[in-house]
């Protein structure tokens, strides 16, 4: 469990709007209003305490979004599922390629890329027992993620010049794409840029340090309309992609970017994307 992960599990106690305030201003630095929020930050937990769009935990399960995808935008690839189950067993290990990714499908973050050359079976079982173990939605205050099945997921692994792909993070508010996420070498030497929606980059940062700087991809439009078709049924909503070369493939769709707490720099960006949230589906 990561130590961020250990400190939300011993606060367990507190109750939900005590407990995302404190998170918050202990990544934020500033004391949050969650009841009429301004800020980016504040918005996505204003969502995640009081949202009753039903889509929200459909789109959670990593399983159940899969029919959803394919029903709004067909267009979009999905990657491979090679197994899934319960419990992942020397067996379905043997059975599968030198690469794979594996997750869990009750919460974020639970998620390795193996390689058989230096992953054994054991240390993989051992870990995906840790996550079977985790309230992953009670944890984090982020309850479209309670009752979701604890299933293990198996995925292709997707080869990107040996790399992890880079993940297109296109974060959709009221229709429109306002800036996109793109998070580089997730699993090492985790680093992050920010695009505004024509792909000029953005001067600043949100929790991660900056990366190198990306050349457009061949495919951006037609990720920027997939993202659209996934985000019209929400006031906000970040809508995963990866871009290589003459393929889009779907990754995830997340209601609550960072939960809500990852730190904006320079602070003002916090407030320039929370003024383009406006409530105009999920709160009438």
């Amino acid at each position: 469990m990561s130590l961020k992960l250990e400190i939300m599990k011993n606060l367990s106690i507190i109750p939900d709007s005590v407990f995302n305030k404190i998170f918050f201003y202990y990544k934020n630095k500033y004391w949050p209003n969650f009841k009429n929020p301004k800020s980016f930050n504040e918005k996505i937990n204003h969502i995640k305490l009081y949202s009753n769009n039903s889509l929200r935990k459909l789109v959670a399960d990593r399983i159940k979004v899969r029919e959803y995808v394919k029903e709004k935008a067909p267009e979009c690839d999905l990657i491979n599922i090679l197994w899934s189950g319960e419990t992942f067993t020397q067996k379905d290990y043997d059975n599968l390629p030198q690469r794979f990714v594996i997750k869990a499908n009750h919460g974020s973050g639970m998620v390795l890329v193996i390689n058989k050359e230096k992953d054994d079976f054991d240390t993989i079982y051992q870990e995906t027992e840790k996550w079977k173990k985790l309230d992953y939605g009670k944890i984090t205050r982020q309850f479209v993620y309670e009752d979701l099945p604890k299933t293990i997921i198996v995925e292709e692994f997707i080869n990107f010049d040996s790399k992890v792909v880079p993940d297109y993070k296109f974060m959709c508010i009221n229709g429109k794409i306002e800036f996109i996420q793109v998070d580089l070498d997730r699993f090492e030497d985790h680093s992050r840029n920010l695009y505004d929606g024509n792909f000029n980059r953005i001067s600043g940062m949100l929790e991660y340090k900056q990366g190198e700087d990306l050349e457009k991809p061949k495919l951006f439009e037609e990720a920027k309309i997939i993202a659209k078709k996934l985000s019209e049924d929400f006031d906000f909503l970040r809508v995963d992609l990866y871009i290589l070369g003459d393929i889009i493939y779907f990754g995830e769709l997340t209601n609550t970017s960072g939960n809500g707490y990852d730190r904006f720099y320079p602070k003002e960006l916090d407030y320039k994307y929370g003024f383009k949230i406006k409530f105009e589906k999920e709160f009438l």
